[in-house]
């Protein structure tokens, strides 16, 4: 190959990593819009409402102790087998898990109810796998659980024993997330080639975020992880961000930022956390300026995410959003309000509560998406979460997110 090609070649390469040899006069992810006036909810309606989540939680809270099932009536995702279900079950009960843990609610029902599921975790976890061949629904249980069982080790009460068998488990649970990385650096929940390991798929840019928080907190609570896989993460993160600090879909080779799904209506909830994963990592991009951004989209652009609430197809909405990100966009941008300036993270906090609170069902649900028969309970501990992060001061001290 000429000489000349291979440099231009390299040189449009790091383009693409590093957003361009020279920086922009104006950061391009950094928008006018601002917060409008608004009043707040009280901390006495956000803690309602989060009592009122968790009852939902122990009303639905099966009797092994876990939380969802499978139900076909409603087929609008793809898993492969019946081990998929098991990786729902285990991601969906790992966040209910956490939710009850932050919540903190002292009554007997809530605590018998919190003991059963991490028995149940605990339980589950040794014998957890990918099932399939062809598919990685897995590493959403990995990486939840992952989150979970640290902060069981930091919050809960423990032998000794217990202890150590909290850590053996979180040190499986890395181990596993890394089998399941790409070979490109991130992570996806579909490989059309399983003759192949590592995984051939380029991955997506929120299940690679999503995986590398959960590193990040299996090293926060002193599990050893591997550098290679932080870094290989890393940088197919930065493969999926364009200059405005929004992350595409997918994680190629070469971007599509033409595509209407990288646009910002677009990419507002999977790039909260986008931004918090490589912040958290100390990518100099990343920075609280950008995170707050993003933020203030989520919250001022709110309409378009919402569009997509409650639909029973993905993609179907504006700027093909799929009714799945709402809660998860909501509960990353909630844990990344410790990482904004800090006179700015009350008027966040209450801006998010009250969007939040509108959406809480009757019955005390929150949910975005039928996903077989797991919705209500992962979008009720994604919410709760949310919100204790709302509470003024911070309802969880919590500087990894």
């Amino acid at each position: 190959m000429n000489a000349l090609l291979i440099l231009i070649i390299a040189a449009l390469g790091s383009a693409l990593l590093t957003g361009g040899c020279e920086a922009p006069a104006r950061n391009p992810a950094l928008i006018d819009a601002t917060l409008k006036p608004i009043t707040p909810p009280t901390q006495a309606d956000i803690r309602t409402a989060i009592q009122r989540g968790i009852a939902f939680l122990i009303d639905r809270q099966k009797d092994d102790g876990s939380w969802g099932k499978m139900d076909w009536r409603i087929r609008n995702i793809g898993p492969r087998s019946l081990g998929d279900f098991e990786a729902f079950k285990t991601a969906t009960t790992s966040l209910c898990i956490r939710a009850m843990i932050e919540a903190d609610i002292q009554t007997p029902q809530a605590q018998a109810a919190l003991a059963r599921a991490e028995a149940w975790l605990l339980a589950k976890l040794p014998t957890y796998r990918r099932w399939d061949e062809k598919a990685l629904f897995n590493t959403w249980g990995h990486a939840y659980a992952i989150e979970t069982l640290a902060v069981m080790l930091r919050d809960r009460p423990n032998s000794d024993e217990r202890r150590q068998e909290i850590r053996r488990l979180i040190a499986d649970q890395v181990r596993l997330l890394s089998i399941g990385q790409s070979v490109y650096g991130g992570w996806g929940y579909y490989n059309w080639r399983p003759y192949l390991s590592p995984p051939i798929n380029n991955g997506t840019s929120f299940l690679t975020a999503t995986a590398m928080l959960a590193l990040h907190a299996a090293s926060e609570a002193g599990i050893d992880v591997p550098e290679s896989t932080v870094q290989r993460a890393m940088t197919a993160l930065r493969w999926g961000r364009f200059p405005n600090s929004a992350f595409s879909y997918n994680i190629r080779s070469i971007p599509r930022p033409e595509v209407r799904s990288s646009w910002p209506p677009g990419a507002m909830a999977r790039s909260q956390a986008g931004n918090l994963a490589m912040h958290v990592y100390g990518d100099p991009i990343a920075t609280p300026e950008v995170i707050k951004a993003w933020m203030t989209r989520l919250l001022v652009q709110n309409t378009w995410l919402s569009k997509a609430l409650k639909e029973t197809s993905p993609h179907s909405s504006q700027y093909v959003v799929a009714g799945y990100y709402y809660y998860y966009g909501h509960y990353y941008a909630a844990r990344a309000i410790v990482h904004l300036p800090e006179a700015d993270r009350a008027d966040y906090r209450d801006h998010l509560a009250k969007i939040l609170l509108s959406r809480q069902d009757k019955d005390g649900c929150w949910w975005d998406f039928v996903l077989f028969d797991y919705h209500k309970e992962y979008g009720t501990a994604m919410a709760v979460l949310s919100l204790q992060r709302c509470l003024q001061p911070a309802g969880a001290d919590d500087a990894g997110g």
